[in-house]
């Protein structure tokens, strides 16, 4: 039996952080995800890969940059990849968000090593 002390969360919830050449816009990030991912088109998964390419580019809640500066210590590979010229993004999945309903999102929830390195995309779970 395990015993826990403090704070105990039952909901999960994954973050990731997206890194595009400066001026690369939303449409253009999807389709960098779709393109990795090579999923056909005619594929039954294609939907899914579509929804989940527009949640990990559903950047309302963008706060990186104010952690990058409060926190550089903590956010290293970050800082670097904006010294490349990179603009950096973040976003989050909770088990309620969208992304869980479909197939891939317990996948992409549960990978400690989802990484995407392109020279034009680098994403990977923080």
């Amino acid at each position: 039996m395990k015993i826990r002390n403090g704070f105990v969360s039952n909901s999960s919830s994954s973050s990731f952080i997206i890194g595009v050449k400066a001026g690369t816009t939303i449409e253009e990030i999807q389709v960098l995800i779709l393109k990795y991912l090579q999923v056909p088109t005619t594929s039954p998964l294609y939907p899914y890969v579509c929804q989940l390419a527009n949640e990990l580019t559903d950047f309302k809640s963008n706060r990186i940059a104010e952690w990058i500066k409060k926190f550089p210590e903590s956010y290293k590979r970050e800082i670097e990849l904006i010294k490349k010229g990179y603009e950096i993004h973040s976003v989050t999945f909770r088990v309620d968000d969208i992304c869980t309903t479909t197939a891939l999102g317990p996948l992409m929830l549960h990978n400690n090593r989802m990484e995407i390195k392109t020279k034009d995309l680098i994403l990977y779970k923080f």
